[in-house]
């Protein structure tokens, strides 16, 4: 009796030996480089990101983004595959930083420090909820910060791949607008007589500030002044309200800075005068909830407009560019994605 529950306890236990070798791989690591292991939470970052990526592009982003297709596919795959493929372009920007002999100095150092230390103060029991350490969130912001120096090192000045200044100055033209807005609101609450009431009203204000403006006032003091009305307006009885001096206002305090594409949130009639209007314009144009008075600029009339935009314009314009260039260096790599890791880190466990 004594050997068969012998036998028996070695059989158990071989079986159980098994199952964790079969069940029970390291999943504590999404990857290797240089054989060292780079953390499961650098993916599970990976994985949030691509969740919220998913967000705005399904139909209705109130919903459960994995009950919905992304781009035609389920969102679940969709999540999991961005997540890899940017796993994998993280390894390419590693690769590249040490091959182009690059290091981040103090500086950029202290920026990594100082950023991890905000997000996890206002986010970190939210990434410890998702498996993302702040060892690992530190790994991915040096990444990003490597990954910015990799990308000027080719399309900055000097760079092998460099832009011009003129080529930039031409795309920030070709896809940008400099304008200043006024926006007068109506009651949306009101309907019928009413509402048309309330949108004629605001109208004939917007009408005021518009003549005004074509008289050669600033726009920039009728903004605040409009700002300080409706401070004044809104305010509860006996609150203070703060307010500025509209001839203390500098010029350009409420210049505005838009892609082409991107006044459709202001209304369909914004955005398209604000295509159409050439620089000295003012119109008088309808949004969704304001009449706004809309003021258009020559985008390249102050040099300082450029030139504190190079960096991001230049990222605008090369981003897809530099995104195939690392997706060329993953495919010189040798990549294996821990299986196991991504058997057990999938979209649905993202919260």
């Amino acid at each position: 009796m004594k050997k068969i529950t012998r036998a028996l306890c070695l059989v158990f236990a071989l079986v159980m030996a098994l199952s964790l070798v079969s069940c029970g791989g390291d999943t504590s690591y999404i990857t290797t480089f240089h054989d060292q292991k780079i953390p499961a939470g650098v993916y599970l970052y990976q994985l949030v990101t691509a969740t919220q990526s998913a967000y705005s592009k399904v139909e209705d982003s109130s919903k459960d983004v994995l009950k919905q297709d992304v781009d035609g596919q389920d969102a679940a795959i969709w999540i999991e595959q961005t997540a890899q493929q940017e796993m994998k372009r993280y390894l390419a920007v590693e690769k590249e930083f040490e091959d182009l002999g690059l290091t981040l100095d103090s500086d950029a150092q202290n920026a990594v420090t100082a950023q991890v230390n905000s997000e996890w103060n206002n986010y970190g029991e939210w990434y410890e909820k998702n498996g993302i350490s702040k060892d690992s969130l530190t790994l991915v912001v040096q990444n990003l910060a490597k990954k910015q120096q990799v990308f000027l090192y080719y399309y900055d000045e000097g760079g092998p791949e460099a832009v011009s200044d003129d080529d930039l100055k031409a795309y920030f033209s070709d896809n940008y607008v400099k304008v200043k807005y006024l926006g007068v609101s109506w009651d949306t609450s009101k309907t019928g007589d009413e509402l048309t009431a309330a949108k004629e009203e605001a109208k004939a204000k917007a009408d005021g500030y518009l003549a005004r403006a074509k008289n050669g006032e600033s726009m920039d003091r009728l903004i605040q002044e409009y700002s300080n009305e409706q401070r004044t307006v809104s305010a509860k009885e006996g609150e203070e309200v703060k307010t500025t001096d509209p001839s203390e206002v500098e010029e350009d305090t409420y210049a505005t800075v838009l892609s082409k594409e991107g006044g459709s949130s202001f209304g369909e009639q914004f955005a398209e005068r604000m295509n159409a209007m050439s620089a000295g314009d003012i119109e008088v144009v309808e949004g969704t909830s304001k009449y706004y008075v809309l003021a258009k600029y020559d985008i390249l009339a102050k040099e300082e407009d450029f030139t504190s935009r190079r960096i991001t314009l230049l990222q605008n314009m090369k981003a897809e560019e530099y995104e195939q260039k690392l997706d060329n260096v993953v495919g010189e790599m040798n990549i294996t994605l821990n299986e196991d890791a991504l058997n057990r880190y999938t979209a649905k466990k993202i919260k």
